[in-house]
């Protein structure tokens, strides 16, 4: 990712199972610590025990990324937990960003709402990541309805809209491009903005493939 610059420490990525929050998450903690910021990456999902950042944790703490993740990740023990040191992002005041990687859905934005008002304090933004090609969220309106439903559960309001159209492995630059109108009309039913498009290396192509907001490939 070349161009998203966050203006606050806390980055709240949050959307639909599926939608790739995880690698929007990773890849934006990525870039901060490459650019020399220091950064904390929070496995925030007490939803999905599958695909999330605690994965990532030794490729992220190899960046010099602090990562904070549930105590039973990567095991065989299924309980809903977050730790304790999520409060050591609060307490550091604004030493380091902190990126979040939220579970799915209204579920997985509940474990947000604890901490609602500390985020307030310390400043945030919160992505809602869209991916047209997943179910419940094919249509603009299944997307703003979920978001809204986020927001309530999370007590904290989207700041705006990251566009992670995809099909896995089989994404193609036309599939990135299909979704173009997709995240249009999201962005006009929630009156939110498009802060970028992102796409694997092998989608966009060459360095020419700039998407909204001028920003190139994430990945």
């Amino acid at each position: 990712m070349n161009s998203y610059s966050p203006e606050k420490k806390t980055i709240l990525i949050t959307g639909h199972y599926g939608t790739g929050k995880t690698n929007v998450a990773v890849n934006i903690a990525r870039r901060l610590a490459l650019d020399g910021k220091p950064t904390a990456l929070l496995d925030f999902d007490i939803v999905n025990p599958y695909f999330r950042a605690a994965d990532c944790v030794k490729e992220a703490e190899a960046l010099g990324i602090r990562c904070i993740v549930p105590e039973y990740a990567n095991s065989n023990v299924d309980v809903p937990s977050l730790p304790a040191s999520v409060n050591s992002v609060f307490d550091r005041g604004n030493d380091e960003y902190a990126v979040f990687d939220v579970g799915g859905d209204d579920a997985g934005a509940t474990a947000l709402a604890v901490y609602a008002e500390r985020i307030k304090n310390r400043g945030y933004e919160m992505l809602y990541v869209i991916n047209m090609y997943r179910p419940l969220t094919a249509t603009p309106e299944e997307a703003a309805e979920l978001m809204y439903e986020i927001e309530a559960r999370s007590r904290l309001k989207c700041t705006a809209i990251v566009n992670n159209s995809n099909l896995g492995r089989d994404t193609t630059r036309e599939t990135v491009l299909e979704s173009e109108e997709y995240a249009k009309k999201v962005c006009e039913l929630t009156s939110l903005p498009l802060l970028f498009t992102s796409a694997m290396e092998s989608a966009a192509g060459s360095d020419d493939f700039i998407l909204k907001q001028e920003t190139k490939s994430m990945f």
